[in-house]
């Protein structure tokens, strides 16, 4: 066999309201008059603002614990003192190999009206504008950003610092815990910041303000927040254990009270969660290596990561060692294809596909799959929802490589 790296991809296709819902439906509370339905009052006037849309704890897991529609990309990112810890490596900067890629998508964030509540401790604030940065709104258009200007001042900025507003009152100081909220409502034209409880700005934006995002080509996807600003590399170094969105602009009140219920203890859920996700911690470093690499292409084509699946892991570890073995890249070994192989795992699926190469290398491997239509096309698919890694290594030392893609059939198995 030849010692050039080779490849092969292959995919495949199984299964190509009456009075009282309306009353029981609606903010407006029935007015009955025995037992008949007499009119409406209108919706009571609410003693809390709205639940947040997201609520990130950070304890030990990066799970939504409000009820809107919120989700993380983390990559080379962990957890330390019931916080998420960012190493303050750039991810496209001369040491991208060690670039932490933390990404969330909020779908249903509102841009007119918002507050976000962070609280955290930053390892280090330079003179360097690259560690200057908190947390920014938006991938392409940085629609929002907090960060600390050279002089130590909270900043707020929109639509990429062509509005900049820096809060001369306050100093942000490394190797500290500290909670900063804003709330921002464009139609009011007002903003609002607290620093630690303490309200530190309340400030006007100017006449006919905008936000660029809106109307604009990434108004749907760039409903996000991570802490880096790709635009100039300014990034957040340290830990965050706090992450509250509310769809509308508290008051300062709300704000304060918000930032003051903010646990520092883990609850049972956040146990439950860090559970579930030490249970999905079956890769070997090598393999969870290839699938960062998988991620980190995918996240350049604004897609989600794949999520590991056991039984997919369990076809692509099993085909990549029989690869080493037999020294030979091929889907078909034995007589057996790779549907069977999934088959055989027990793993249902209603779309799967399969890239399989030879290198020295995963980053070998990944280049050689970027470069060849079929592979990246599996890779990037939208279609897969899941994934399974497996490396082989012949007496050669050189390296099989196998992603088992899946999509899981929601359909219940047909009784025998």
């Amino acid at each position: 066999m030849s010692d050039k790296p080779y490849g092969l991809s292959y995919l495949f296709r199984k299964h190509a309201s009456d009075i009282l819902g309306m009353v029981l439906n609606s903010s407006y509370r029935a007015l009955f008059v025995g037992g008949l339905i007499m009119g409406f009052l209108p919706p009571a006037e609410a003693d809390s603002p709205a639940a947040p849309l997201a609520r990130f704890t950070f304890n030990g897991h990066a799970h939504n614990s409000a009820s809107g529609k919120a989700e993380w990309e983390l990559l080379l990112t962990e957890f330390r003192d019931d916080a998420l810890y960012l190493n303050g490596v750039y991810e496209f900067g001369p040491h991208a190999e060690r670039g932490y890629h933390a990404l969330c998508r909020t779908p249903d964030l509102q841009y007119t009206a918002f507050t976000v509540t962070l609280r955290f401790q930053a390892e280090s604030f330079t003179d360097d504008p690259a560690t200057m940065g908190l947390i920014v709104g938006g991938r392409n258009h940085r629609w929002f950003a907090l960060e600390r200007s050279r002089a130590g001042h909270l900043t707020v900025m929109f639509n990429n610092g062509a509005f900049r507003h820096e809060l001369m009152n306050t100093k942000l100081k490394a190797g500290k815990w500290t909670v900063v909220s804003c709330g921002v409502d464009l139609a009011a034209g007002r903003v609002v910041v607290l620093l630690d409880g303490a309200q530190v700005g309340d400030f006007s934006l100017p006449e006919n303000f905008r936000l660029e995002v809106i109307g604009s080509k990434f108004e749907a996807t760039d409903k996000l927040w991570t802490f880096v600003n790709y635009s100039n590399t300014n990034l957040f170094h340290g830990l965050v254990d706090e992450l509250v969105i509310h769809n509308q602009m508290l008051s300062s009140d709300e704000m304060r009270a918000e930032s003051q219920k903010l646990p520092r203890t883990r609850s049972e859920a956040d146990i439950a969660c860090m559970q579930e996700d030490s249970a999905a911690a079956f890769l070997t470093p090598a393999e969870q290596e290839l699938l960062n690499r998988v991620s980190r292409e995918r996240f350049k084509y604004g897609l989600p990561a794949l999520t590991a699946n056991r039984q997919l892991a369990e076809a692509a570890r099993g085909h990549a060692a029989n690869m080493a073995r037999q020294q030979i890249v091929n889907h078909t070994l034995d007589g057996i294809t790779f549907d069977k192989r999934i088959d055989a795992t027990g793993y249902r699926c209603s779309a799967a596909g399969e890239n399989i190469w030879s290198a020295a290398t995963a980053a070998e491997a990944i280049a050689g799959w970027m470069g060849s239509p079929g592979h990246q096309r599996n890779m990037m698919s939208q279609e897969f929802l899941e994934i399974g890694v497996g490396i082989g290594v012949s007496k050669s030392s050189q390296k099989y490589l196998t992603l088992v893609f899946g999509t899981p059939d929601a359909r219940p198995r047909p009784q025998k």
